[in-house]
């Protein structure tokens, strides 16, 4: 049985950073590209059996996201799952002026995931990083 090759598309808005993704990513796994931002990234149904996203959840507003999510679920295959990587904060909203950035609670996703109607398969807290910065959660839903 031949065995299929997983491809890996990108979306990222800035063309800087695309171009050394190409460059930095065999090409033979390499997909399609889009420069675009989440927001108005667009995937095509059924197509995807993993999302992931990283560290970039917390530039959108909550709008945003469950628009995002709105999009994400049409275009998982069968059994596909999402996987969202992100810093959470331990207890409130923390907004950073210089990046724009908003990091939310992990009480907060759980919110935002129940109102989109995305099922929180499994959640687990990043190990090995120091305890002065952020905790990084991973979230896999479906």
């Amino acid at each position: 049985k031949k065995k299929k090759t997983i491809k890996c598309q990108r979306v990222e808005p800035d063309s800087r950073y695309m171009k050394k993704a190409i460059e930095s990513i065999n090409s033979d796994k390499l997909g399609e590209s889009f420069c675009c931002g989440l927001q108005s990234f667009d995937p095509k149904p059924k197509r995807y059996t993993c999302i992931w996203t990283q560290w970039v959840l917390n530039y959108l507003t909550d709008d945003d996201l469950m628009s995002l999510f709105a999009r994400f679920v049409p275009a998982l295959a069968d059994g596909g799952l999402i996987i969202l990587k992100e810093n959470v904060s331990r207890s409130k909203f923390l907004l950073d002026r210089d990046d724009t950035s908003v990091t939310r609670p992990d009480t907060h996703f759980k919110k935002l995931f129940k109102k989109a109607n995305l099922e929180l398969v499994q959640t687990s807290v990043e190990e090995g990083f120091p305890e002065n910065l952020l905790p990084v959660r991973v979230y896999v839903l479906r």
